[in-house]
């Protein structure tokens, strides 16, 4: 409660502040206005999709913030080689993340390195090691996942799968009985479990 008052009374001092500076630096408060009128349709007043909120939703407003800070600077002299030495930091930081985004598996290792509480990030990590064969680490990023959320069927029933891949088809019916209490219309899970209890009375 007290970071979300301290976060309204931010945004209310900067607007009297751009609000008083609007005729000295125009830019500055249309690139304000700009920022907190795109910002308001993803701040929660309407969900799109199972994130609440995510960094990619302030990639439009941010050009508000863009717009004020580079027409307020544009008059300063040192503002192009300022603007050059910002350019060439920028462009080597993208390189950097270029190979983050390499193939899926590397964007959500990396994901899980930057957030390791991550559900997201850690259960589709742990379906791309699945799916390339490292079930050891598919366990422990389902593993990681379940830790953050354990609530999810799914993954669960990811993890049996995986652990069946290592022959273990005990643990892998824990999984598979648990994905189907928290997602009874699972079919996956359901025929997973089949085949692990016929292997199992099998031996």
């Amino acid at each position: 409660m007290t970071v979300g008052l301290a976060g309204w009374a931010i945004v209310v001092a900067f607007s009297a502040l751009v609000w008083w500076l609007r005729k000295r630096e125009p830019a500055v408060l249309w690139g304000w206005l700009w920022y907190l009128g795109t910002l308001l349709p993803v701040i929660g007043l309407v969900q799109a999709g199972s994130e609440a909120s995510a960094d990619r939703f302030t990639y439009v407003p941010q050009l508000g913030i863009f717009v004020g800070v580079v027409w307020t600077l544009a008059a300063l002299p040192a503002a192009r080689v300022c603007a050059a030495a910002v350019l060439v930091v920028f462009g080597a930081l993208t390189i950097r993340q270029i190979g983050f985004w390499e193939d899926g598996l590397a964007l959500f290792e990396h994901a899980s390195e930057v957030n390791p509480r991550s559900f997201r990030a850690r259960a589709n990590a742990g379906y791309l090691n699945a799916k390339a064969g490292d079930y050891r680490r598919a366990i422990m990023h389902y593993r990681a996942a379940i830790e953050a959320f354990p609530a999810d069927g799914e993954t669960w029933n990811n993890l049996g799968a995986a652990m069946v891949r290592l022959g273990d088809d005990r643990r892998a019916m824990f999984a598979f009985r648990r994905a189907l209490e928290l997602k009874p219309d699972l079919d996956a899970a359901r025929l997973n479990l089949a085949a692990a209890e016929k292997r199992i009375q099998s031996r």
